[in-house]
């Protein structure tokens, strides 16, 4: 494990930058689709040496915000508060073919992050983060029950302090609360669902199902017991899906071109009904998408970061979009892979990554 801390004076030269907007909306924001420019895309902060940014998520230790992104070397953890802090961790990065694809999450003092890749430290890493920033040694890694040390995505429910991992057939359980070095296999669920993403809210799993086109809705209530409560089908590769913090709300994505960004309206009993959907056009890809109160946040590769309003669930209005620092030589974003609004019930700021071009922090008042 190598683990590095870029001095601030260092950082200086070559690390965050952040220019004044606002950011001007480019494109054809599609057939039938209504354009309200009502949100200010006007700054942002770039760590551009972050080759292969993929899976976000944030996290805060003392009175320090940070940003965790995979990226094609392991880990990096950036503060988004003392320009120049970060903090690099090592992990796997031989892969068959494609490109590495990682995706963390944090639950108490511990990170989580998993990856399609193989080598020093495979199967699911754990970081201590609670030495930031000064440091964050990977204390182990633990292997999915199946034996296959490769997968796309996780979820941690952090209440119950039970972690979901993604696999190519299926979801692997894992117990963290009774020891978060040493988690425990606890059951599989959805075998034989080619499972491509997972959200955990409450005692609710959220799963976009891949190639099986679909999206459903698991009653993880008791893991070793879970049920599918709903399920609805989709037009292309169910690739990402996300609930709103209150469930009764959920964005999909489909990484097939023409196919649209859906919302569906959530019953108690968790029965979804199509509500609204909305199309950038026929040829931008969506790669991941983050529903926070009344905005949908889109990681539309090559297209950048598209904000829909959704005051009128039936009918999704885009009210923002940044598609790359205007102000540098080469502005285009190229392939924002992933999207992370602020926590709080504001969301002031996204994280964006993208595998071309790094991390961002975008503001969005």
């Amino acid at each position: 494990m190598n683990l590095r801390v870029i001095p601030v004076a260092l950082f200086a030269l070559f690390g965050s930058l952040g220019c004044p907007g606002p950011y001007p909306f480019h494109g054809d924001p599609g057939p039938g689709a209504t354009y309200n420019h009502s949100m200010n895309l006007y700054q942002w902060t770039s760590y551009s040496d972050a080759p292969g940014a993929s899976g976000l998520w944030y996290t805060q230790v003392g009175n320090f915000r940070y940003a965790l992104v995979g990226t094609n070397q392991g880990l990096r953890i950036q503060s988004l508060d003392a320009t120049g802090v970060r903090v690099d961790v090592n992990g796997p990065t031989a892969i068959s073919s494609g490109v590495i694809q990682r995706d963390v999450e944090v639950f108490g003092s511990y990170a989580y992050l998993c990856s399609n890749a193989t080598g020093l430290n495979q199967g699911v890493m754990i970081v201590d983060i609670s030495g930031l920033p000064t440091k964050a040694p990977v204390l182990g890694a633990f292997q999915p029950n199946d034996g296959d040390p490769k997968s796309l995505n996780l979820s941690i429910d952090t209440e119950r302090g039970i972690l979901y991992l993604q696999r190519a057939l299926g979801i692997e359980v894992w117990d963290l609360k009774t020891d978060p070095l040493h988690p425990v296999f606890l059951a599989r669920l959805a075998p034989g669902v080619p499972v491509s993403d997972i959200v955990s809210l409450g005692t609710r799993l959220y799963v976009a199902e891949g190639s099986a086109k679909g999206f459903s809705i698991w009653d993880v209530s008791t893991p070793a017991q879970a049920t599918r409560i709903s399920h609805w089908p989709s037009q292309g590769f169910a690739n990402s899906i996300w609930p709103r913090e209150d469930g009764q709300v959920v964005g999909t994505v489909e990484e097939t071109p023409s196919a649209p960004i859906k919302f569906l309206a959530i019953n108690a009993e968790g029965l979804a009904v199509t509500a609204g959907q909305w199309s950038l056009d026929d040829q931008a890809l969506a790669s991941s998408i983050k529903v926070k109160g009344d905005r949908a946040y889109i990681a539309y590769r090559s297209a950048g970061l598209v904000v829909l309003g959704l005051t009128d669930l039936s009918k999704p209005t885009l009210v923002g979009r940044f598609d790359g620092p205007t102000a540098t030589a080469d502005p285009a974003l190229r392939d924002v892979r992933d999207v992370l609004p602020s926590p709080g019930p504001y969301a002031t700021y996204c994280l964006v990554s993208d595998g071309a071009k790094g991390l961002f922090q975008v503001f969005t008042y």
